[in-house]
């Protein structure tokens, strides 16, 4: 998250300017790691920035029709307390796959910590 000066642009519509957005990272991790806001939206992939280094997969990458978002990173969160067991506990129904509105109780839970 160093590179792009905190920058990533993510293929996500539905959010806007000075939305708190919180990441949640799979594998081996499964837990909430970045604490992000929105500060660009509605744009294309000729317009997002440069993050092939990021991937392995490029012909998903270059699949990148849509519309994207800028997200600037606000904290690094602590992998041990935003756990997905400790997200469970507190109002999370079921995988986290996708997008997703926080219920009080987990945003609670989540800013607490």
């Amino acid at each position: 998250m160093k590179a792009n000066s905190g920058l990533l642009d993510w293929r996500c519509k539905n959010v806007s300017v000075g939305d708190i957005v919180f990441m949640y990272k799979t594998k081996p991790y499964y837990c909430i790691k970045y604490m992000m806001q929105v500060v660009k939206t509605n744009f294309t992939i000729e317009e997002a920035l440069d993050q092939r280094r990021f991937w392995d997969d490029f012909v998903q990458y270059n699949s990148g029709a849509g519309i994207y978002s800028r997200f600037k990173l606000l904290e690094v969160l602590d992998e041990k307390r935003l756990t997905f067991h400790a997200l469970k506990q507190h109002g999370v129904n079921g995988n986290i796959q996708t997008k997703r509105t926080c219920l009080k109780e987990t945003l609670d839970f989540i800013l607490d910590n």
